[in-house]
């Protein structure tokens, strides 16, 4: 984390955007893995500026949204949450009907489970679409285009564990 923080002062001085994003992403993992809920999400934040996150790529935006997305439910900011995934699915709406964007539409189909987890009755329907996701999208993939695994988040939430210990326990398999 100090040594991205430390990049993260010298890229503004080169004005590099790909030096940005990754500096920005990894220090938000970095802090998510923490629990420095409040941390990540100031990072994805620069991500999410205008002049950077437009030219990225929509399957970069994507995935910077749904990490927003994630860390909007971790801060208990349900409105935020419930926008955001609005907001994901009207604006990729068409790359969400690809194949190849299959497990992020089933995922972005449950995660409104998890926005209002504490204030909606877990019903057999629900856990039964939760299972299914679960079961179809175990396998961890490093280097996969997931800055968050998302079937480690679930996990995370339904065993009320911590994330990364989750991560490294599967990583150590």
């Amino acid at each position: 984390i100090n040594l991205l923080e430390d990049y993260k002062i010298k890229g503004k001085q080169n004005d590099v955007m790909n030096y940005d994003v990754n500096v920005y992403l990894n220090l938000c993992t970095f802090y998510f893995f923490n629990q420095n809920i409040k941390k990540a999400n100031e990072h994805i934040g620069h991500l999410l500026i205008k002049n950077i996150y437009q030219k990225l790529s929509p399957e970069l935006r994507l995935s910077i949204d749904i990490v927003d997305l994630i860390l909007q439910i971790e801060l208990n900011d349900n409105l935020h949450a419930e926008h955001k995934l609005s907001e994901i699915k009207r604006v990729f709406k068409s790359k969400l009907n690809h194949s190849s964007f299959e497990k992020e539409k089933e995922f972005l189909k449950i995660i409104p489970f998890f926005i209002y987890q504490k204030n909606v009755k877990w019903n057999a329907t629900k856990q039964q679409k939760v299972d299914s996701f679960l079961k179809k999208y175990i396998k961890l993939e490093p280097g996969s285009n997931e800055a968050l695994h998302y079937t480690l988040w679930i996990q995370s939430k339904l065993k009320n564990q911590n994330y990364y210990t989750l991560l490294l326990s599967e990583l150590t398999k």
